[in-house]
């Protein structure tokens, strides 16, 4: 079925209009076509697939979607993909069955990034971390993203700790540092809650295996720890960062918090 089906399947469509109690003729096209999808040498191309989906989607017939997606022989863009996340959110009640065909779109056609928020979005944080270790061309700055698009604690915890011995995807310190220079405050706060509960073991164990965080960024992070009332985690950094050799004084700008610390 080429373009041509396309367009006068639409033509008969706003010809016919929708009559009560039946199908839309542009939907009933459709199912059609797709239902013989696997008598076709070659998928149904990309865009009769878009157009397919917008029009079940627009009818309400997620059920038809879903089928189509999972069981017909259709070629997938990220296009598509966008749609149902669209749709899944105007439709709460469906949204996690949205997201989660999406997030097939998405890995069919390569879009990795997409594919991994999908996971999130459905709190799927071991999958997607699985994810990430399966594609493994995911960046710092990727990761980074993927935390301001779906700013879970969960998930900031599975990125910036160790995973069977291997080093975190991201660092704690840096995470921290861009969670507060991007209005994501609140995160910060909850991930400084979660962090308290730890004691000074949690803070050593973050600040010793983060290869990536300088200690002037740390430095930093203990600045925001004290202005927001994390006095104790302020005050087990600096300690920590103290008692590494070769640290042989901190900034200007820290000096009273270590005077306040150790004096």
């Amino acid at each position: 079925m080429g373009r041509w089906s396309l367009v006068e399947a639409r033509k008969k469509g706003k010809a016919a209009g929708k009559i009560r109690g039946k199908p839309l003729p542009l939907l009933s096209f459709f199912e059609a076509i797709f239902s013989t999808s696997h008598a076709f040498r070659r998928p149904i191309n990309a865009d009769l697939t878009l157009e397919g989906i917008k029009c079940g989607l627009s009818e309400k017939r997620l059920d038809l979607v879903i089928n189509w997606v999972t069981q017909e022989k259709l070629t997938f863009s990220d296009k598509a993909g966008d749609v149902i996340c669209a749709y899944g959110e105007q439709d709460t009640y469906n949204k996690a069955k949205c997201l989660a065909l999406a997030q097939i779109i998405y890995s069919e056609c390569d879009q990795h990034k997409k594919a991994l928020l999908c996971l999130c979005k459905q709190g799927q944080i071991q999958g997607a971390m699985e994810y990430i270790q399966q594609f493994k061309d995911f960046t710092s700055d990727d990761l980074m993203q993927l935390i301001t698009a779906c700013p879970q604690i969960e998930l900031i915890q599975s990125l910036t700790q160790e995973r069977n011995g291997k080093p975190p995807y991201l660092s704690f310190g840096l995470t921290v540092l861009h969670l507060f220079s991007t209005d994501m405050k609140k995160v910060g706060i909850e991930l400084f809650q979660e962090l308290n509960k730890g004691g000074k073991d949690a803070v050593e164990h973050l600040v010793m295996n983060d290869s990536f965080c300088s200690l002037e960024k740390w430095q930093e992070v203990a600045n925001i720890c004290l202005q927001n009332g994390f006095e104790k985690i302020s005050n087990n950094i600096l300690s920590i960062l103290r008692s590494q050799s070769g640290v042989a004084e901190f900034e200007d700008d820290t000096i009273n918090l270590m005077e306040h610390v150790f004096w």
